[in-house]
């Protein structure tokens, strides 16, 4: 896995476009690089997609978070997932499977069994 500070970003819009935003301004500072993003509406950010210059960037795009860590996991550092909740937990789980660390908005459940099996999982993710 590289060193450097490889971030992917689940979804395009709510919140998400916040931490596109955040993530811009920490690689014109060389703090971190987006590599890749996906939404299943892939399609209808075509303006946010120019707006952000993931073309310019280099940034991959893809309609799902399966094809992006299939696809990205074994160069990606973090996985944000500013997604609505109900889909933190099976995002999460997909997302430490494949060794990355994960930044979820909150809250990340609003079920507490559900939230012991996620903290659980992180105590014995790598």
């Amino acid at each position: 896995m590289s060193t450097e500070l490889n971030v992917g970003i689940v979804g395009l819009g709510g919140f998400a476009g916040t931490h596109h935003n955040v993530v811009a301004e920490l690689e014109k500072r060389g703090e971190c690089k987006l590599l890749c993003t996906c939404d299943p509406g892939l399609a209808n950010f075509a303006a946010r997609l120019t707006e952000l210059r993931v073309a310019e960037r280099g940034v991959r795009t893809y309609e799902s978070i399966e094809a992006l860590l299939a696809a990205e996991a074994a160069r990606l550092r973090i996985l944000t997932i500013p997604t609505p909740i109900p889909l933190h937990a099976p995002m999460h789980r997909a997302a430490l499977a494949r060794g990355l660390a994960v930044y979820l908005e909150k809250p990340p459940t609003l079920d507490p069994a559900e939230l012991d099996a996620m903290i659980a999982l992180d105590a014995t993710a790598p």
